[in-house]
């Protein structure tokens, strides 16, 4: 039985900060933000680097980068304590630059808890 249903895929993001803190926490999120026709990159880095920079009790690490493979798109790295905090995080500065970067782009949010092999 394979591990893995489908064709692989492989991307490679040039991250801001050094992602190995994000991987270690309890629960990791992966969030691609792919750019909507005639928005643009640097608007949305801005709003990702303000989105990242938040000081929280929840996120253990933070960081973003460019996807090499598609200059359009982003993938944003983010560990939490838990999936409860990461859904109840939510503060309304928050909130409002999430409703920003979905203005700028379209996103694809995923959730996984890693473990050392």
């Amino acid at each position: 039985m394979p591990a893995i249903k489908g064709v692989p895929e492989m991307i490679h993001a040039l991250f801001k900060d050094y992602p190995s803190s994000a991987f270690s926490a309890p629960v990791v999120e992966f969030a691609f933000a792919t750019l909507k026709e005639g928005k643009a990159m640097k608007e949305l880095g801005r709003h990702l680097d303000q989105l990242t920079d938040q000081d929280t009790k929840t996120v253990v690490s933070a960081t973003w980068g460019p996807v090499l493979e598609n200059r359009r798109e982003t993938l944003m790295i983010v560990g939490w304590q838990s999936i409860e905090e990461a859904a109840q995080n939510g503060t309304p500065e928050i909130g409002n630059l999430i409703e920003q970067i979905m203005e700028l782009s379209t996103l694809l949010v995923k959730h996984a808890v890693l473990q050392e092999y």
